[in-house]
Formats: C-alpha cells, structure tokens, sequence
C-alpha cells in the first residue's frame, strides 16, 4: 500500500510505464464526421476501399478533400488512385516542386511571368 501511495506501484510488477496507444477512427467515422452521411451503398465501396488503400492513406486523402472543400467519397477516391498510380509526394518533393516554379519567377524568364 505504501508503494502505491507513493507512486512507486505497477500493474503486474512491470518497472515500465504503461502505454496507452491511441485508436485511430475507422473509414466509416471518418466519411461521417468530415464528408457526410453514410449510405448502405456508399459502406459497401468504403469497405473495398479499405481493403486496398493504407488507413493512413485514407486519412490523409479525407484531409486534403476537406481541405480543398471537395467533400465527396469520389474525390477522395481520385486521390488515392493518384496516389496508387503516381506514388505519394512527400514534404521534401513538394519543396522541390515549389523551387521549380520560383525559378522561372524570379529567373531569366521573370519578365515575362505576371505575379
């Protein structure tokens, strides 16, 4: 009783703290709160979705949709698809990117871009 009041106890004998994992909210959760209303139909297709596409993925394209205010399970779909087809662009390739277009902004080719 005493290690307990003075913080010293553990479930089981374990000297490690314990962990809680945090739950990740399922496709339907997620089509719910961040798209709309769920239809027999429409579970049926987020069901095959999830069997192809990582759940990160589909969090993260639910994301970007609602982001751009394109909230349909269509236009999530073409995301993923994109990202199936042309591989996933990460942090650093969008710095690339975003070099790129400066280039011609602030390069030889400036005075001729309108910005």
């Amino acid at each position: 009783m005493d290690d307990l009041l003075a913080g010293r106890w553990a479930p089981g004998g374990r000297q490690e703290p314990v962990r809680l994992e945090e739950q990740r909210p399922n496709i339907f959760v997620l089509y719910e709160s961040n798209i709309g209303a769920l239809t027999p139909i429409l579970r049926e297709k987020l069901m095959e979705d999830e069997q192809t596409y990582p759940p990160e993925w589909i969090e993260d394209a639910i994301r970007e949709a609602v982001e751009l205010n394109k909230r349909s399970w269509r236009y999530v779909q073409r995301i993923l698809e994109r990202w199936a087809a042309e591989g996933r662009e990460d942090e650093a390739s969008r710095r690339a990117r975003e070099g790129d277009r400066r280039r011609y902004i602030e390069g030889k080719y400036a005075d001729y871009i309108e910005h």
